[in-house]
């Protein structure tokens, strides 16, 4: 094997490891919502003439209503990650929220 192809393995070998490592340590927890804080979300009431053309309803819950829990192994932050301020319901009952990227994560009652 010549310098050239020595160095390129290395690299590669490298890259797939900090690209292992790096997506391990990214874990993080999640916001979960109490539907006892926030009852629109308990109680899914379709008003089927006012949301006839609308696949899905968004409902902002109060503050009190998020707690934020901690991934296995996760450091607790004096910082939590921005708090989400509404929830999507769909009507075949999916619930999620909007992270700070737009990534949607599901809710489970």
């Amino acid at each position: 094997m010549t310098v050239l192809t020595k160095q390129t393995l290395r690299l590669a070998v490298l890259a797939a490891g900090i690209g292992l490592f790096g997506t391990a340590a990214a874990s993080a927890g999640e916001w979960r919502v109490n539907p006892a804080r926030c009852p629109e979300v308990r109680v899914e009431h379709w008003n089927h003439h006012r949301y006839e053309h609308v696949d899905h309803r968004d409902i902002r819950c109060p503050a009190s209503a998020w707690t934020y829990v901690y991934a296995p192994g996760e450091r607790h932050m004096k910082r939590l990650p921005p708090r989400p301020k509404t929830v999507v319901v769909y009507r075949n009952g999916r619930h999620f929220y909007r992270d700070s990227k737009g990534i949607e994560i599901n809710l489970s009652f």
